[in-house]
C-alpha cells in the first residue's frame, strides 16, 4: 500500500447520474492474459489454540520478508482473502496463494508468475468470491516507480476451481483529473453484486508517491460476460464521478429492492481528512446497462485528527481520515444492513494521551441512507486500525483489525471483535501476538501499525444455502522490521458437528491370500455434517495397506459424502495373519474426530 501525506485535496461533488464511457486505454499495449497457478506439494497446516472465543486458527498464511518486494522495501503485507466452494485464496504484496479448507498449500505463485508480468510493481491486492458466478476474482495496482504509469489489473478465475486457469485484464489507470494532468491508482477496492464487478478507489497526483496528494476518485462497472464467461473487450466501464471521498466497494451477498428498483452495489465513501458524513453510492439499473448512481449521505460522528503515527515500516503516516477499509452488504435479521468497518482517531476516552484510535463497525440502513448503531473499540495509548468486516445472516459480526502501541507490553498483534446479532461481547481477542520491539526516531520511542486486514464469509455454505455462514479472517503481524507473517483464521460462531451416517459394520473386514486377491474392496463410507455452517475433513492414521481416494474434503451443512477405502500394494506383501486398523475421521474446524475400524484378513497362500 501507498502511504501518502494529504497535503491537499481537488475536489468536485459526485454526480446523481451515472453516465459510463469506455476507457479510452484498456488492453491496448498489454493483451489479456490467461495464466495458472504455479502448483506445490502439500504442506501440513499449522493448528494452534482456539483462545477464548470459538474461533479457530486452522492454517498459516504465506510467511514472507518484505524486503524488495511490492515497489519499495517497506511495503507490508496488505492481506486479502476470498473463500469459494472449496478453496481459500489468500494475497499478499507479493505471493498469491491457494489452499484447502483444511488448510494444505495447493499452490503458491509470486505476484508476477500469476499475473505472467513482472514489467510493473505490484501491490495492494484485493479478492471476492462471486456466489452468483461461483468464481473468484482478483484487483492488484501495478506501477512503474520511476515514471509512475499506472495499472489496474482485474483476474477472473475461469472455472469454479481457482487451481485452473485464471483472466487477467490490465487497465491503464493514468485517469486525467478535472485539469486533465494524469493521475495514479493507489487505494483501489474490489466488491461484486449479481450483475457486475465493480472496482473504486483514489487516483493520486505527483510523481514522488510520499509526497503524493489525493485528486480524486473513481469507480470501474466490470461486466461478469467478459471477466468469467469468455465476452469480448476490455470489460470495464468508467464513471464520470469525481469526488472528495475515498470509496470501497460492498462486496454484496444480497441484492437490495428499493422503491421498484434492484440496487446491486453499493460505493461506501468517507471523506479524507474528517467529517459528520459518511457517502453512500448505491448503483441501480437495469443489467447495469446505464445503471443510475444514487448518493445518499450519512450522518456518522466526527472524528478528529490524531498525532502522525508510523508503521512498522517506519514510514510516517497521517490518519486524519476516517480511514474506511472494508464494506459489506448482508440481509441482518432485521433488514437489509450495510456494514462498513472504519479506523478512527481522536476519541475521548484516548485523551489527555492524545494518541491511539479506535475500530468502528457501522450498521448503516442503505434504504434510507440511515446509522442504526456503532460498535467501537478502543483502549488509551493503543492503536487498532485497518479492520475487515463480516457478517452472517444470523446477525453475528466479526471484524479483525490489527494492535499497537508505544507501551513496550503492546506488542504488534492481530486481533478480532464478535457481534453476536449485532451486538459487541465488549472484549477483543487477540490471534496472533509478536514480540515487542522498538522504533525510535532521535531516541524517541513511536508508535507501531500494522496495515490491510481481511474478512469475508464462507462461499461454499453461501452456495449451499445454509442458515449461518463461517466468517474467514485474514491479517498480518510484525516479527521485526520490514518482516512480516500472516495468519488465516475461521470461525463458524459455532460448532458444526459430523457424524457417519451410513450403516456399516462396527469393523469392515477385507479378506484373501497371501499376495491377494481380496474381497470387500472398495468399502464406501458415507458421513456427513448435521451443522449449520459447511466443514472441512481430512481423513488420516490409516495403515499402509489402507488408501482413501477422497480424503480431503468440505461437507456443506445438512450434506453427505463418500469416502472410499481401498487396499494398497502393501496389502499384497503381507504374511499370513489378521492386521486391524484405524481411520480417523477429522473435523478440522472443531477438532471432533470419528474413528472407522477396518481388518485386513491374510489367509494361508492357496495351493
Amino acid at each position: 500500500m501507498f502511504i501518502a501525506s494529504i497535503l491537499a485535496v481537488m475536489a468536485v461533488p459526485v454526480s446523481a447520474q451515472w453516465t459510463p464511457v469506455r476507457i479510452d486505454r484498456v488492453t491496448t499495449s498489454v493483451p489479456d492474459r490467461m495464466v495458472r497457478p504455479v502448483a506445490k506439494a502439500a504442506l501440513a497446516p499449522s493448528h494452534e489454540p482456539a483462545g477464548p472465543h470459538p474461533l479457530l486458527v486452522v492454517q498459516q498464511g504465506p510467511k514472507q520478508t518484505y524486503i524488495g518486494s511490492g515497489i519499495d522495501p517497506v511495503t507490508p503485507a496488505d492481506a486479502a482473502i476470498a473463500v469459494g466452494l472449496k478453496h481459500v485464496v489468500v494475497a499478499a504484496n507479493g505471493v498469491v496463494q491457494i489452499r484447502s479448507k483444511s488448510g494444505d498449500v495447493i499452490s503458491e505463485s509470486k505476484t508476477k508468475d500469476f499475473l505472467g508480468d513482472d514489467s510493473y510493481s505490484y501491490f495492494d491486492p484485493k479478492l471476492v468470491f462471486d456466489p452468483w458466478e461461483r468464481r473468484f476474482a482478483m484487483l492488484w495496482l501495478g506501477v512503474k516507480d520511476d515514471t509512475k504509469v499506472s495499472r489496474i489489473i482485474v483476474s477472473a478465475a475461469q472455472h469454479e476451481s481457482p487451481e485452473q486457469a485464471w483472466k487477467h485484464f490490465f487497465i491503464e489507470a493514468e485517469f486525467p483529473n478535472a485539469n486533465g494532468r494524469p493521475t495514479w491508482a493507489d487505494h483501489w477496492d474490489l466488491g461484486v453484486g449479481a450483475q457486475a464487478l465493480y472496482a473504486s478507489g483514489n487516483q493520486m497526483l505527483g510523481a514522488d508517491w510520499r509526497r503524493a496528494v489525493f485528486d480524486h476518485s473513481r469507480i470501474l462497472l466490470l461486466d461478469k460476460q467478459v471477466l468469467f464467461r469468455g465476452g469480448t473487450g476490455s470489460g470495464a466501464k468508467v464513471s464520470g464521478v469525481r469526488s472528495e471521498f475515498s470509496p470501497r466497494s460492498a462486496v454484496m451477498y444480497t441484492q437490495i429492492a428499493e422503491w421498484r428498483r434492484t440496487i446491486d452495489g453499493v460505493i461506501a465513501s468517507v471523506p479524507r481528512l474528517g467529517s459528520t458524513t459518511m457517502r453512500l453510492v448505491k448503483i441501480a439499473g437495469p443489467n447495469n446497462a446505464s445503471p443510475d448512481l444514487i448518493p445518499v449521505d450519512v450522518t456518522i460522528k466526527e472524528h478528529s485528527r490524531p498525532n502522525d503515527a508510523l508503521q512498522p515500516s517506519k514510514v510516517r503516516i497521517n490518519a486524519g481520515d476516517c480511514r474506511l477499509t472494508s464494506v459489506t452488504v448482508q440481509r441482518l435479521p432485521d433488514g437489509n444492513y450495510l456494514l462498513a468497518a472504519v479506523n478512527s482517531s481522536g476519541e475521548r476516552w484516548e485523551r489527555p494521551a492524545g494518541e491511539g484510535n479506535a475500530v468502528r463497525v457501522y450498521f448503516i440502513d442503505p434504504y434510507w441512507g440511515s446509522l442504526k448503531h456503532t460498535l467501537v473499540h478502543a483502549a488509551q495509548g493503543q492503536y487498532r486500525g485497518y479492520p475487515g468486516v463480516a457478517a452472517d445472516k444470523k446477525g453475528n459480526v466479526l471484524a479483525v483489525y490489527t494492535v499497537s502501541g508505544k507501551s513496550p507490553e503492546i506488542n504488534p498483534s492481530l486481533a478480532y471483535l464478535t457481534a453476536v446479532n449485532g451486538v459487541a461481547d465488549g472484549s477483543d481477542y487477540v490471534i496472533k501476538s509478536e514480540k515487542a520491539y522498538e522504533y525510535k526516531e532521535d531516541g524517541v520511542e513511536l508508535p507501531r501499525w500494522g496495515d490491510y486486514t481481511a474478512a469475508c464469509l464462507d462461499g461454499g455454505d453461501l452456495a449451499s444455502g445454509a442458515s449461518r455462514q463461517k466468517i474467514w479472517l485474514f491479517g498480518m503481524v510484525a516479527e521485526s522490521w520490514r518482516t512480516w507473517d500472516t495468519r488465516v483464521a475461521v470461525s463458524g460462531m459455532g460448532a458444526a458437528v459430523a457424524a457417519l451416517t451410513k450403516e456399516h459394520e462396527d469393523t469392515i473386514v477385507f479378506v484373501g491370500p497371501v499376495g491377494g486377491p481380496f474381497e470387500g474392496w472398495p468399502a464406501d463410507i458415507e458421513i456427513g455434517n448435521t451443522g449449520e455452517v459447511g466443514l472441512a475433513y481430512r481423513v488420516q492414521g490409516l495403515p499402509v495397506w489402507l488408501a482413501v481416494r477422497n480424503g480431503l474434503g468440505e461437507v456443506v451443512a445438512g450434506g453427505k459424502e463418500k469416502l472410499t477405502f481401498e487396499l494398497t500394494a502393501e496389502a499384497g506383501k503381507l504374511n499370513q495373519g489378521i492386521y486391524p486398523g484405524t481411520a480417523t475421521i477429522r473435523d478440522v474446524y472443531n477438532g471432533s474426530n470419528l474413528t472407522v475400524r477396518f481388518r485386513l484378513v491374510v489367509l494361508a497362500k492357496k495351493g
